[in-house]
């Protein structure tokens, strides 16, 4: 999360069962910074939490951004049914975008999705972080306060020319396997489980012409090696391009014909 001013913040939160709300410990051998993450461990699975930013200085957060609550994922031998929400190129801030988040809203009801997919594009046109926050941050802010949002890049991301994009500075990705599936040590792919889904985001905008295609294949090799005798029972992969489509009116009309 993002402070208005430089500040040392942190998370308080509790599970929905007790209310007794605890803290992460602050390090105060890290400078005073506008942006902020937190790593919460030791959490149940499937149950419901509460949570509070704070800040040791004044007016460093907007009292509307400052909590929410979440269910943690069911573990892997939980065999309880999930829902999710699939949105990409999703970063044009119009009406049509408002009118597909109500859509949403209506349709959940009182069952949210466990969790959403981003299919990369959500920041139209550059991927700056500016586009970022009005593109992305704005339009989902309250969805994004109790559901967690799983990302992969897209090609209007990288547009910005920047040697770091503001992608993978505003987000974090379970780069280290903190949320299952093996470490991949970058946050441009990496997996998570669900219950018994487990879910692997791959990139493919810059492997590979970066040159670690060879490394992420490596590493996917491994990761579905992993669960071999695990409680998986659907494997579901995601990325930004289309493998079976291609651009234009000509594809939809060609496809017709099959």
């Amino acid at each position: 999360w993002r402070t208005h001013i430089l500040s040392r913040s942190y998370v308080i939160f509790a599970s929905a069962l007790d209310m007794e709300y605890q803290d992460v410990p602050l390090d105060y051998t890290k400078p005073r910074s506008q942006e902020h993450e937190v790593r919460i461990e030791g959490l149940s699975s499937g149950e419901s939490y509460q949570y509070r930013l704070q800040s040791l200085a004044d007016f460093a957060l907007s009292p509307s951004s400052c909590g929410g609550n979440f269910t943690t994922s069911p573990s892997r031998a939980g065999g309880v049914s999930s829902r999710f929400w699939v949105i990409g190129d999703s970063g044009h801030p119009t009406s049509a975008q408002t009118a597909v988040i109500d859509s949403y809203l209506n349709y959940a009801g009182d069952q949210p999705a466990d969790a959403v997919l981003v299919l990369g594009d959500m920041a139209y046109d550059t991927g700056t972080q500016e586009e970022m926050d009005s593109h992305y941050f704005d339009p989902y802010r309250k969805l994004m306060s109790f559901i967690p949002f799983w990302t992969t890049i897209g090609n209007h991301e990288t547009y910005n020319h920047l040697e770091t994009y503001p992608y993978y500075d505003l987000l974090t990705l379970p780069a280290e396997g903190e949320a299952g599936g093996l470490r991949s040590g970058t946050e441009a792919y990496y997996a998570f489980d669900c219950g018994q889904i487990h879910f692997i985001c791959l990139e493919s905008m810059e492997s590979v012409h970066k040159g670690w295609m060879e490394a992420m294949l490596d590493w996917l090799e491994r990761d579905l090696a992993s669960l071999v005798n695990s409680e998986v029972k659907w494997l579901v992969a995601f990325f930004h391009h289309p493998p079976y489509s291609k651009y234009g009116l000509a594809a939809v009309l060609e496809h017709q014909q099959y």
